[in-house]
């Protein structure tokens, strides 16, 4: 956690702000850093994904060295490319990164709400094709041939009672027959982020992405799982962060489209976002050109 304290120490001559904003920071990042290190096993895997998704040349070739599960990049997911950053860069790479989480995750939420939304006008027409009223279905069966008038407005037989009924809960509670329709007029929870309908967007993980793709000719030039890790821990910094946020959000789109999710528009950042001594850089041509492998 050192390497993380370090920009805010440097950043604050009063330790007590420099403490109570790392403090935040920590709340933000408290993930990665509990037992079992769940949440960095699983942007590796993330990480893997997005490079077979952009880049599956890399991918099969890190692969076939022994790098497959990306645990070279342990240290980069867990301080945010902290050590592979300067220390003038670290504080543009992680608020341009943090507003493009904001700005992906809302997208993201607002998107599957729509989802939400749909499927529950889908249900809901269901339900009514299922429960017509019985002077529809009278007059359905008269068009039809069958059977009118009182017959054909006969309510269904009342479920047996006493024992019957008895027999029958017993048989659905041990997986016998076929379980109850919902109740009518009961609204759906939405999904909620603990059960992955709205998660937010782990950006860093496509940073890094973009970050080893940007060095993707010195990659496939290691033959070993060795050569890649002493490649990685004296790695090359970055020299544009804005531009490496940049091709995240394309590597997340990417990956979005692919997984058959809506693709995100082009974020808009303020440009107060970069540092004084950065200038504004030149529009890129989108399209093909943007995929086109690094030198």
């Amino acid at each position: 956690m050192a390497d993380l304290a370090v920009p805010f120490l440097e950043l604050y001559a009063d330790d007590a702000q420099a403490f109570a904003v790392f403090r935040t920071f920590m709340a933000r990042a408290r993930q990665n850093f509990l037992p079992g290190m769940h949440s960095v096993q699983r942007q590796m895997r993330l990480l893997g994904t997005a490079l077979q998704r952009v880049d599956s040349q890399l991918h099969r070739h890190l692969a076939a060295t022994g790098a497959g599960s990306y645990v070279f990049a342990f240290q980069m997911l867990l301080l945010q490319l902290r050590r592979e950053v300067s220390l003038p860069d670290t504080f543009t790479l992680w608020e341009r990164m943090w507003a493009s989480e904001e700005l992906l995750t809302a997208a993201r939420r607002e998107q599957r709400q729509l989802q939400h939304q749909r499927q529950r006008r889908g249900r809901s027409a269901l339900r009514g094709l299922r429960w017509r009223p019985a002077s529809t279905t009278a007059e359905a069966a008269s068009q039809q041939g069958g059977p009118t008038g009182a017959a054909a407005a006969e309510p269904p037989a009342p479920p047996p009672s006493g024992g019957g009924a008895a027999e029958a809960e017993g048989g659905l509670q041990q997986g016998q027959g076929v379980a109850p329709a919902p109740a009518r007029g009961v609204p759906e929870a939405p999904a909620t982020e603990a059960d992955g309908g709205a998660e937010r967007v782990d950006l860093c993980v496509y940073v890094v992405a973009a970050a080893l793709r940007a060095q993707r000719r010195a990659l496939l030039g290691c033959h070993s799982m060795e050569e890649v890790v002493q490649f990685v821990n004296r790695f090359p910094p970055p020299g544009n962060v804005v531009a490496l946020v940049r091709d995240a959000e394309r590597i997340y789109r990417a990956c979005e489209e692919g997984d058959g999710g809506a693709a995100v528009g082009p974020l808009r950042i303020l440009s107060g976002c970069w540092r004084p001594h950065q200038q504004p850089l030149p529009a890129t041509a989108g399209g093909s050109q943007a995929w086109a492998a690094p030198p």
